[in-house]
C-alpha cells in the first residue's frame, strides 16, 4: 500500500486484480478483523485516529475502476468517511453468542464496489466494554499488511499524539478519448516489459545459470498442472458443497 496522495488512476497489481476476479456474493473476498475493547470508546476519537491513520494509506480513499481487461485505483470524488464507520450496539447484556450472530450478520453483506472497499462497524454494549469490526477486501493488501495497519492505530501509551495531517483534495480524474487511451495502456505494457527484463537481466549477471533454473521450474509447474489436469474428480463430501454467502463466525477463548 502507498501513503502518497494521487489524483490520477493507477493500474491494481496483477495479484490484488486475481483476488477482484475471485470475488463473488457467495464467497466475497474479504479480510476480518475483530478487536474487543474493554471499556467503550469515544466515537469522535475514533473517527480521528481513522481520519490521521488509516485514510493516509490513499487504497482506503480510492475505489476500483474495472474496465474488463484492467481494473485500476482512483480517488473517489465522494469519499464520506459516514460511508464506512458504522455505530450499532448489542441489546441487553449481550454475550460472545450474541457478538458472534452479528459478526456474521455483517460479514454475509456485500460491499459496494462504487466506494472505497473497507467498512468499520463500532459495536456498543459488549460486556461492559465495546468491539470494533473492520472488513477489508483482499485486493487492497494481504493479510500481513492489513495486520500493521490495524497495529498503526494504536498506541503504546493511553495519551497518543494525533498529528493533523491535511486531506488531499477530491479531483475528478479527466477523460481520455479513445487514442489516448491505447495510448495509454500501450505505455503501461512497454513500462512492465522494461521492469521486467531489468530484473531478468539482473538475475542472470548475479548468476548464470538463471535461465537453466528457470526453464526447470517452468517445466515442474507445467507438469503439475498437467497431473492436476489428469487427476480424478474428489468424491463427494460435507467439504464440497455450495457456497450460500452466509458467513457463521466463532472463536475460541484465549489460552
Amino acid at each position: 500500500m502507498s501513503l502518497l496522495p494521487s489524483h490520477t488512476r493507477t493500474p491494481v497489481a496483477a495479484v490484488d486484480r486475481a483476488w477482484l476476479r475471485m470475488d463473488s456474493p457467495e464467497n466475497p473476498m474479504m479480510v476480518c478483523s475483530l478487536l474487543v475493547i474493554d471499556r467503550p470508546i469515544s466515537v469522535k476519537h475514533l473517527r480521528r485516529t481513522l481520519e490521521e491513520r488509516l485514510l493516509r494509506f490513499r487504497q482506503f480513499r480510492q475505489r476500483i475502476v474495472d474496465t474488463g481487461d484492467r481494473a485500476y485505483w482512483q480517488d473517489d470524488p465522494s469519499f464520506d468517511l459516514d460511508n464506512h464507520l458504522h455505530m450499532v450496539a448489542l441489546p441487553g447484556k449481550a454475550d460472545q453468542a450474541q457478538l458472534q450472530k452479528l459478526v456474521g450478520d455483517l460479514n454475509s453483506t456485500a460491499m459496494d464496489f462504487r466506494r472505497p472497499l473497507w467498512q468499520m462497524h463500532y459495536i456498543d454494549n459488549y460486556q461492559g466494554g465495546s468491539a470494533l469490526l473492520i472488513r477489508i477486501h483482499h485486493c487492497i493488501a494481504d493479510g500481513i499488511s492489513l495486520v500493521r495497519v490495524m497495529l498503526s492505530l494504536t498506541d503504546k501509551t493511553p495519551e497518543p499524539v494525533l498529528l493533523k495531517v491535511a486531506a488531499s483534495p477530491n479531483r475528478p480524474a479527466p477523460k481520455r478519448s479513445w487514442l489516448q487511451s491505447t495510448l495509454h495502456r500501450a505505455v503501461d505494457n512497454i513500462q512492465t516489459a522494461t521492469y521486467q527484463t531489468k530484473l531478468f537481466i539482473q538475475s542472470v549477471r548475479e548468476d548464470p545459470n538463471y535461465p537453466v533454473k528457470l526453464a526447470s521450474t517452468a517445466g515442474s509447474v507445467a507438469f503439475d498442472l498437467l497431473k492436476l489436469g489428469l487427476a480424478p474428480f474428489e468424491p463427494e463430501t460435507g467439504l464440497r458443497r455450495p457456497l450460500c454467502g452466509r458467513k457463521h463466525v466463532a472463536w475460541a477463548k484465549p489460552l
